[in-house]
């Protein structure tokens, strides 16, 4: 499989920016444009893979108004004595390699494998990666 499909090469967001992830949250101003749900199925309507980390979930795909960048959302809920929320919002080049992604990586995959500047919501906590792009 082709290692730049698990890589962003894009230009960031202007949502990067910011100075840090609190205020570009604050700042984003998103259409979808696309819901993929929580699971990709295969031809034969089975389910091929989850499209979240832990036990619930679902993935969509966003485009900021102001610059036009793309992200794929992903939410994830671990459900124990004290449940737990992931929200991730990762940058990709396009639509047609948001698609691809979404086809081949599941939630744990997607995760762990796709490097890309990414905002992050883990039980109202913001995070972000821009300094690694």
């Amino acid at each position: 499989m082709d290692k730049n499909l698990f890589s962003f090469e894009g230009k960031l967001c202007c949502l990067f920016d910011y100075t840090n992830a609190e205020i570009a949250y604050k700042n984003m101003d998103f259409r979808t444009i696309k819901e993929y749900g929580d699971c990709v199925k295969n031809p034969d309507g089975s389910i091929k893979h989850w499209n979240f980390a832990w036990d619930d979930g679902h993935r969509s795909l966003f485009q900021c108004k102001r610059c036009g960048a793309y992200f794929i959302y992903q939410s994830s809920e671990y459900h124990a004595s004290e449940d737990s929320y992931y929200s991730d919002w990762y940058q990709v080049e396009d639509e047609h390699k948001a698609s691809i992604i979404n086809d081949v990586l599941d939630g744990d995959q997607f995760d762990k494998e796709y490097k890309a500047p990414r905002i992050i919501e883990t039980n109202g906590k913001l995070s972000w990666n821009k300094d690694d792009f």
